[in-house]
């Protein structure tokens, strides 16, 4: 598998634009076997949330909102991220603790292109601490999410599903404001509810958001801190 870092920076620069990451720079049982990396030679230990989901449900669009700056490829017309991309930031130089952010290739192109890429998952989600599996809010249609879910055979203590585009639920709204209207989120809550039966998961793991609208983001990151911390 080809990994392409994008982005390399001390945590403190995720700290000053997002607050919850401080209980990752606090967090001191990070020597383990499963966070065991060779980066050109020299071995790391890195924290690692990966994300994941179908193709165009905009993973590479979310970690460039994180970041702050658009450094993950996105594309309309081809949105296929043909490896896999991360950013990582440094926690301790003394040591080589890193937090990583991994971006995987999409799935639902082909099934040839799906077979492979699953390998690639079940490789990398062995030594990741946070799955975060990204839905698209406005759309019904969930057979191929639920189908790879199962085939992986996640631990779903580690799994959090990201629900994207919330601002896209009915009734769509012209307004400037980044929250949802009220009819939105009662429609949302149906939603959520809906996603917890069909995927056989608790509500609590099911995090609405809006990448383009910034709409609870910070929510999102305070869940994926919670479920590394939480795990481990």
């Amino acid at each position: 598998m080809e990994i392409s870092i994008k982005h390399s920076a001390h945590i403190y620069e995720l700290i000053e634009k997002w607050n919850e990451i401080n209980n990752i720079r606090y967090y001191k049982d990070i020597k383990k076997e499963h966070r065991k990396w060779n980066k050109n030679g020299t071995t790391t230990y890195d924290m690692q949330c990966v994300i994941l989901g179908k193709t165009g449900y905009g993973k590479s669009t979310l970690l460039n909102k994180i970041i702050g700056k658009d450094v993950f490829e996105t594309s309309a017309i081809d949105s296929t991220t043909l490896k896999m991309q991360c950013a990582d930031w440094l926690i301790d130089s003394n040591n080589n603790y890193y937090f990583s952010i991994a971006d995987f290739p999409g799935i639902g192109q082909n099934s040839k292109i799906d077979e492979k890429y699953l390998e690639w998952y079940k490789q990398m989600l062995e030594k990741s601490d946070c799955i975060l599996y990204l839905l698209r809010a406005d759309t019904r249609e969930y057979s191929i999410d639920i189908n790879t879910i199962n085939n992986l055979e996640m631990d779903k203590s580690k799994l959090i599903l990201g629900l994207n585009f919330c601002d896209k639920i009915e009734p769509i709204t012209r307004s400037i404001t980044s929250g949802l209207t009220e009819k939105q989120l009662v429609n949302l809550e149906g939603k959520i509810n809906a996603i917890s039966k069909s995927f056989k998961i608790a509500k609590s793991n099911i995090l609405p958001f809006s990448a383009d609208t910034m709409w609870q983001i910070d929510k999102l990151i305070k869940k994926i801190v919670g479920t590394i911390t939480c795990n481990n």
